[in-house]
């Protein structure tokens, strides 16, 4: 019976830990400005936070990018640690041409009145090239502007594809949710969005 605990418990370590010069995503507790100083001298990458009066986290914790060794030491000083969710881990990887179709599709069927896929094209190599308008009346031509946005051109620059897709999600729950500047902008224009241009550079 130990043993099988024993086995259980160094398979799970490693399903969770078990990588190398791979970085994991969690929160640390931090109580004092020491705490904060013994992440920065062992090189802990720690992600944007804002600090109080007594150089700690406004909201006592800090976001935190660390390997197996790094998270050893954490926890060897006595440090609270929170692991993110695989499905929020997840979301720390940029996208590709499967999951921008995959996320274009989900919010046509979520938001279908203002928003619609529309695959305008096949690369060379047998890609589909994915736009998504939005706009009030999403399939019919009306007379209005009609704004483009493309990113991604080279299909390795990947920064402006993921602030694209953002600024989707921010359009489409934004007039969800009454927001006067993303109902004006989606009842006033037609959008068309197409975050990945070249999806054979991004392969």
């Amino acid at each position: 019976m130990f043993r099988s605990v024993v086995f259980l418990t160094f398979i799970i370590y490693f399903s969770l830990f078990g990588f190398e010069n791979k970085f994991n995503y969690a929160e640390v507790k931090i109580s004092s400005a020491d705490d904060l100083k013994f992440l920065q001298a062992n090189k802990i990458d720690i992600d944007r936070t804002s600090l109080g009066n007594r150089g700690t986290p406004i909201n006592g914790k800090v976001t935190v990018y660390v390997t197996q060794e790094q998270y050893e030491l954490i926890e060897s000083r006595g440090l609270s640690t929170k692991w993110t969710p695989l499905e929020v881990r997840d979301k720390l990887s940029y996208r590709n041409n499967v999951s921008i179709g995959d996320s274009m599709l989900i919010w046509q069927n979520r938001f279908p009145e203002i928003c619609q896929r529309i695959q305008i094209g096949t690369t060379v190599q047998g890609r589909p090239l994915w736009v998504l308008k939005i706009s009030d009346s999403v399939n019919v031509e009306e007379a209005e502007p009609e704004i483009k946005f493309v990113s991604t051109i080279h299909g390795d620059e990947v920064t402006g594809m993921e602030m694209e897709m953002f600024m989707i999600e921010n359009i489409l729950k934004g007039y969800q949710a009454g927001n006067d500047t993303m109902r004006f902008i989606v009842d006033n224009t037609e959008l068309y969005v197409m975050p990945l241009m070249n999806p054979d550079g991004n392969a």
